[in-house]
Order: structure tokens, then sequence, then C-alpha cells
């Protein structure tokens, strides 16, 4: 029963338990990532939760990243809900609810990208709103890139690796192709100033309606340039060199195996499809110089997903995006509302 559990607010960064349960539910990547950068992530000691059995052992984890979102014209604190699991061996005995309960009873407006799992049902049955109007876009480089054809065993096994042999001549002639873009007036950055950064959102995004992360420069300066993957960012801006109009941040990192390009986060003019064009041909070309196996993006803004599909981007996913207000009101404004998340929203950059 619910009442055998208690939950826990403010776990401390340092936390044994709480890490050693990380340790214990999430591959050795993502839990030594949140182990040794929590408090960075989460932005302070006090945004943790756990759920512990009357033993005190720890069952259940979820934390919330402080925000602030453009709504309206205007900036409004808002929280993204992160990092949300229960040990296995006690689900289905009301630990999710309660970390739930928590992150409802907080902050006015909460945000998520839950799983594909039970956790999207709990969201939609405690009053949670959802969508699945976000897409993730994968560019392929190889088609060893996908998991299904990389792992794939027996016979099924040996006739993908006869596909990947019989499309590698195609794949050098496109990754040679990319390699080769000159860009019109996309440019990368070595030494990125966050107020300059900053100030390409407030130019283009600040009346835009679109819901949206608010981009300022104490934003982008923790978001980015304080992060400790700072050395895996690249950063781009298009336009004219005195007045930039599109800034786009991208990521390089081993994803399971595989060199992969995220593209972090895409802000400023996005209904100027040759400039958007400009820029992400200027990142695909370095990707491809870097010997990226694919580029993965995330999209919620109809003329971007165009965009990326234009360039390459086939394979397409939807996400399942969901908020919480305790106002009705809001409620419905959000989801009547358009939106503009990227891979630097929630925890979908781990």
């Amino acid at each position: 029963m619910m009442s055998t559990f208690q939950l826990i607010g403010q776990v401390s960064h340092d936390d044994s338990q709480a890490n050693g349960f990380l340790q214990k539910v999430y591959r050795e990547e993502k839990s030594q990532f949140l182990i040794d950068h929590n408090l960075w992530w989460y932005r302070g000691d006090q945004h943790r939760f756990v759920v512990v059995t009357a033993d005190g052992e720890v069952v259940g984890h979820s934390a919330i990243v402080p925000t602030t979102c453009l709504i309206d014209g205007e900036a409004q604190e808002s929280w993204w809900w992160v990092d949300l699991i229960v040990d296995p061996a006690f689900r289905g005995r009301g630990i999710q609810t309660m970390l739930d309960q928590a992150v409802r009873d907080s902050a006015e407006l909460k945000f998520a990208f839950p799983a594909r799992d039970l956790s999207g049902k709990m969201f939609k049955r405690h009053g949670w709103q959802m969508r699945e109007d976000v897409y993730q876009l994968t560019f392929i480089f190889s088609l060893l890139a996908l998991p299904r054809v990389r792992l794939a065993q027996g016979v099924k096994g040996q006739l993908l690796r006869t596909a990947v042999q019989i499309t590698s001549p195609v794949a050098r002639l496109i990754r040679a192709y990319l390699t080769r873009y000159t860009p019109i007036n996309a440019r990368s950055l070595e030494d990125p100033d966050p107020e300059t950064l900053a100030q390409v959102f407030f130019d283009h995004n600040r009346r835009d309606d679109r819901i949206t992360t608010w981009r300022d420069a104490h934003y982008l300066r923790w978001r980015f340039l304080e992060a400790p993957y700072y050395a895996q960012l690249k950063f781009y801006v298009a336009g004219p060199s005195d007045n930039p109009s599109q800034v786009l941040i991208t990521r390089t990192l081993d994803y399971r195996g595989v060199k992969t390009v995220r593209l972090l986060d895409i802000f400023g003019d996005l209904r100027d499809q040759a400039g958007l064009r400009d820029i992400l041909r200027l990142a695909m070309r370095d990707a491809a110089r870097q010997n990226a196996g694919q580029i993965v993006a995330i999209s919620s803004v109809p003329l971007l997903t165009k965009t990326l599909r234009s360039l390459g981007f086939f394979m397409r996913r939807p996400l399942q995006f969901c908020w919480h207000n305790k106002n009705e009101t809001a409620m419905q404004r959000f989801g009547e509302s358009l939106c503009h998340w990227t891979y630097a929203d929630s925890d979908t950059d781990q």
C-alpha cells in the first residue's frame, strides 16, 4: 500500500542511496551522468525527490528542472519534470502517483516528455494533457546506426549486414556530397557570446505565438556554456554578420556505440526556409566530415519539420509531450497553442 512508502524531497546531489538507485535502474552512461552532474542539471539540491520503503530503501526517483517559458510574449516560470523512474519490483504500488502528486502540488505550469509505457498512461490518469505533434527526426549516414540492424543476430543479421554492404557505395557518395557544401551566410562560432545569441531570440521569437523556452543570456549560459559536455558543442549562426537571424547548437557524442550529432537547439527566424536550409546543411557538412553515423533532431514546428525532411531526415517518430496547470482555462489554452521544443528541453538530451 502507498502508506508503506515515504516521499522525501530536496535530496542532496551526493546522496549515496539515491545515487545507488540510479546505478541500479539506469544504464551506466546515464546514471553516471546524473550522479556527476545532477547539481548542474537540476539547478540545485532542492529539486530531487525519492520514495523510500519503511526500511529506507530507495524505490522511486524523479526531479524537476526549473525553467522559464515564453507564453503570450511574456516570461512565465515553469518546471520540466524529468528522470522519473520506479524500481520494476515496486511498480503498481502507488509510487509513481506519489512522485506525480509532489510535482502537481508545486509550480503552476509543468511539462514532461513521458516514456511510451505506463508513465504516459499515468500522466493522463492524473489530469495531465497530452499531445503528439512533437517529432524526433533522424538522418542516417549508415544503416549500422540503426540498433535493429547493428544488433541483429542469425540469418536476419546476415541479411541486414549484406544490405549494408550493398548500400555502402551510395552512403559514401551522400557523405562526400555533404562534405562539399559551401554555406551562403551560415557560419560557426568559436567563442559564442550568450548576450548575442539571446538577442537573436528576442529579435525573432519574443513576439512569436509559439510557446517555447525563454532563451535569455542567463539560460543560454547555464544550458550550454556551463554544460559539462561543452567541448562536444558547436555553435552556428546565420544571417548578416552584425545581426544574426538564426542560431543552431549541435552536440556530438557517442550514443550507444554510434557517433551521433544532435541538433540540440535552434531558434530565431524559423519562417525563413532558405536560412534554415543553409544553417542546417552547414551542420550536416560538419557531421559528415566528423564521420558521424546519424544526425537527430526534435521538432514541433511544421516548417522546420518540413525543411528537415527535405534534407533527408526521413525517419520520424512522434513523441508524447504533456503539461499540467491548476488553472483549467490555462490548460485548454496551452493545448490549443503552437509550441517549439528541441533536444535542449526536458531530459531528452541524456
